[in-house]
């Protein structure tokens, strides 16, 4: 593995692997590894693992990343209010919905892997899905959600390691086996605190917990094939997704809405749940 106290991870491995198909970049105070070869994006990751690392696939890197809760929040004060709404919202979903896993420590870790606005950063542990993230964007098809390809040249993959006062949620060890969709992608949440605290972290920001970037080409030799690269293998139906099918119900909706109404936060800010599309754009969507 790579050594954090000298230079960037992305700069050590290019040194050390001198391939003509990863190449180190350097602009505007953000460092990448421009990988050509799929099996390089494999290796640097295994590079960087030294205590444990997570993947996140996106379309374009701003230097930030807050979770989605907070992000454009303006003040200290508008960041209480959402948090504020949140844990109202969460609390009052738990009295709504049947099953236990619903009422588990936590559950906004598997909200933010359904769509929900909060204070967790849904993060994964499959290189494959962060690849199929990373070139993939979400648009509205007749009124559903439906991933389609990115129209730019390049997606990125972020590699984040955290320390111990981040809490770690592994959906799998800590959360319901009845939440398709956070186990089909092998996905975790990352939070600067947990939904039982008085109030948020004044560092919501995970950027600084980026060690690595890599810049992938949207080009056929990155795209993978079959079902199980699909939207709707991605994101399960409600005949097979459960959790799915509860959240989606009329009365979750109206929960959030109550609370952004009672702490004065904009209509929205806590998400809502859409309905996905079931249409695939073929065999390599």
């Amino acid at each position: 593995m790579g050594k954090p106290s000298t230079t960037s991870y992305v700069q050590q491995f290019a040194q050390e692997y001198d391939l003509s198909e990863a190449l180190y970049h350097a602009e505007d105070g953000s460092t990448w590894l421009d990988a050509a070869e799929p099996a390089t994006l494999a290796s640097f990751v295994a590079f960087c693992k030294g205590g444990g690392v997570y993947l996140r696939g996106q379309n374009c890197w701003r230097g930030t990343l807050p979770p989605s809760l907070f992000r454009g929040a303006a003040s200290h004060d508008d960041r209480a209010a959402r948090w504020a709404a949140y844990c109202a919202f969460v609390k009052k979903l738990k009295k709504l919905l049947k099953g236990t896993r619903f009422k588990r420590r936590n559950f906004g870790a598997v909200l933010q892997h359904y769509g929900f606005r909060t204070p967790w950063l849904d993060v994964l542990d499959d290189i494959h899905a962060a690849v199929w993230f990373a070139l993939h964007t979400c648009c509205d098809l007749d009124g559903a959600l439906h991933y389609r390809r990115i129209a730019a040249p390049f997606g990125y993959v972020l590699v984040l390691a955290v320390s111990k006062e981040v809490c770690v949620e592994d959906l799998r060890l800590g959360q319901s086996s009845r939440n398709t969709r956070c186990h089909v992608q092998q996905g975790f949440s990352l939070a600067m605190q947990a939904d039982a605290a008085a109030a948020p972290n004044q560092n919501q920001d995970f950027g600084g917990r980026v060690v690595g970037m890599v810049r992938i080409p949207n080009c056929e030799h990155w795209h993978l094939h079959g079902f199980r690269a699909s939207q709707s293998y991605l994101f399960p139906s409600t005949e097979i997704d459960n959790t799915y099918k509860q959240l989606l119900a009329p009365q979750v909706a109206d929960l959030a809405e109550k609370a952004e109404l009672q702490y004065r936060v904009a209509i929205g800010t806590l998400g809502r749940l859409a309905k996905y599309s079931e249409e695939d754009d073929g065999p390599s969507i």
